[in-house]
């Protein structure tokens, strides 16, 4: 008969939330769920019937201790929920077991289980990481106010997460924690942070955060940002702009790579740093390098929608293949406009090579000498610097002024 009873009160539950899901889905921009962040309440839902949120979570029937493996904890005060091995998919978690306070969600407790929500009561303390990853069918979950970060890997993989509000609680994010997620949008308020710890505690980057969010539309990052953090939006595919925050120092490696329909980017000029591979396979047409940048480590070899490109004056050296892929032709370098700062003093063997459709090359008439950096490559076609090689859309009045810079290889 008991058994009955929650399986009659999951069904209630299900009905609820479908009620629920339904009234967000109404919204017919999303942007709506970025103000409703400012009014957050602990819950994943975004809708704005909080009276509908907090009935939904009150009607979810809280899980037997039989449905859980759990432990005690070192101090033998509390007790850690190891994994979850109930069938209920609208669950909450107990409260204490045996008299004993629940103060802890282990790793991976919930990992790959059915469930599409989970209320995880205000007598945990510390919830580990990963411990949703793989729930494939997660929508809603609601934290207790005293977790303050989002653990490492938390909703990996929870491709049905589409809406998340952060709760004001919340004050960090650690490395890979919506990775793979169904998210459209989220909002990031001022003052959360992105902050992980590596296998000795020492503080690090959260890396990947965002990573293959594959329906990640829209994102409004904290304005206290320093950096955007290794691969933080890799795979983003659906992203097509995003507002830099004005302060941020360091592009990460990676950190848009993969961003397909990624169009337009403003950097803003408090960046000094852009890292390798920042904007791989984006669909970036103009690029405007601010001058603050002294640190260009990325190249543009795989920016195949790549038009224009501003390179900042602080750049004293062009890397080799910036825009080639280890120095071989490339069909898909479609760059047509290019700058030679007047603070350039050395361009790479090989830092146009075969970029076909360059057409313009803007050279100050300050600039007046260049050192042509050779190497290996450069040998096997006979020449000291390859560096616009195959660049044979440039007119003559260009290759005179490439050759005036001392350039001594071919076209």
């Amino acid at each position: 008969m008991k058994r009955i009873k929650q399986i009659v009160k999951t069904l209630f539950a299900i009905g609820v939330s479908f009620a629920v899901l339904m009234g967000c889905s109404k919204k017919s921009n999303v942007s709506d769920d970025f103000l409703d962040s400012k009014s957050s309440d602990n819950t994943s839902l975004s809708t704005k019937d909080t009276d509908t949120q907090k009935d939904f979570f009150d009607s979810v029937v809280e899980a037997p201790e039989t449905d859980f493996s759990f432990e005690l904890t070192e101090d033998y005060e509390g007790v850690i929920i190891k994994k979850y091995k109930g069938y209920d998919v609208h669950m909450k978690v107990p409260s204490e077991i045996q008299g004993v306070p629940v103060v802890e969600i282990g790793e991976f407790a919930f990992r790959s289980t059915p469930v599409m929500t989970v209320v995880i009561p205000d007598s945990v303390k510390k919830i580990d990481n990963g411990v949703f990853s793989g729930c494939k069918f997660l929508e809603n979950v609601k934290f207790p106010k005293s977790i303050t970060s989002i653990p490492s890997s938390c909703f990996d993989g929870c491709e049905s997460l589409t809406q998340y509000i952060i709760p004001e609680s919340i004050k960090n994010i650690e490395e890979s924690a919506f990775r793979g997620t169904g998210l459209a949008s989220i909002y990031i308020p001022d003052d959360v942070t992105f902050i992980s710890y590596d296998y000795n505690g020492e503080e690090i980057e959260s890396k990947s955060v965002f990573v293959s969010c594959k329906k990640l539309t829209e994102v409004h990052l904290p304005s206290s940002m320093k950096s955007i953090p290794y691969g933080m939006f890799k795979d983003c595919e659906s992203l097509t702009s995003i507002k830099l925050p004005e302060g941020i120092t360091c592009i990460g490696a990676e950190a848009f790579s993969g961003c397909a329909s990624l169009a337009e980017l403003t950097i803003p000029s408090s960046v000094t740093r852009i890292r390798r591979n920042a904007f791989d396979k984006t669909a970036l047409v103009v690029l405007n390098i601010p001058n603050s940048v002294t640190e260009l480590e990325c190249t543009f070899s795989e920016c195949h929608s790549l038009r224009e490109i501003h390179l900042p004056d602080s750049l004293t050296v062009i890397s080799d293949h910036l825009f080639t892929k280890g120095g071989y032709f490339s069909e898909e370098v479609l760059l047509e406009k290019v700058n030679i700062p007047a603070s350039t003093q050395k361009i790479g063997e090989a830092a146009f090579f075969y970029c076909h459709k360059l057409n313009e090359v803007v050279i100050p008439d300050s600039l007046t000498e260049v050192e042509w950096l050779s190497g290996g490559l450069s040998m096997e076609y006979d020449a000291e610097s390859i560096a616009f090689k195959g660049c044979s859309n440039l007119s003559l009045a260009t290759q005179k002024r490439i050759k005036e810079l001392g350039y001594p290889g071919k076209f």
